[in-house]
């Protein structure tokens, strides 16, 4: 799991599942641990596709490092994160030093494969 460009800050397991975790730092992202591999030796070996699969989400909202996160515990996969937005060029923009936000990954990412595929297949196509 070394998709994050800067140190990471902030690390939770989903409530409603520990085969879910966010990771934050330079952005937030949403990662299926199902989808590893459970021998360390082979995680060594593991190629930078396999590890893309992992992630669901990476949230680059923000501008400035994600210093916070936390999944809802009352709506799954909604998640609220903050950054310190403090670089000069985002003082030039706006009066803050920082930002919050609330987000969720859409539904066809988080449901499984075969699902969204069907979801998919039922959807009309647009000319």
């Amino acid at each position: 799991m070394r998709k994050h460009k800067a140190k990471v800050q902030t690390v939770k397991f989903a409530p409603f599942s520990a085969r879910y975790l966010a990771s934050s730092g330079d952005s937030v992202i949403m990662w299926d641990l199902s989808l590893g591999t459970d021998d360390a030796e082979e995680e060594l070996k593991q190629t930078e596709q396999d590890e893309e699969s992992q992630i669901i989400l990476n949230h680059i909202g923000h501008i400035g490092t994600v210093s916070d996160l936390d999944w809802n515990p009352l709506m799954p996969w909604t998640m609220i994160s903050a950054s310190d937005d403090s670089e000069t060029f985002v003082q030039i923009q706006r009066n803050n030093d920082c930002s919050m936000q609330i987000y969720r990954p859409l539904d066809l990412l988080t449901m499984p494969e075969e699902d969204a595929l069907e979801a998919l297949a039922d959807q009309p196509l647009e000319r």
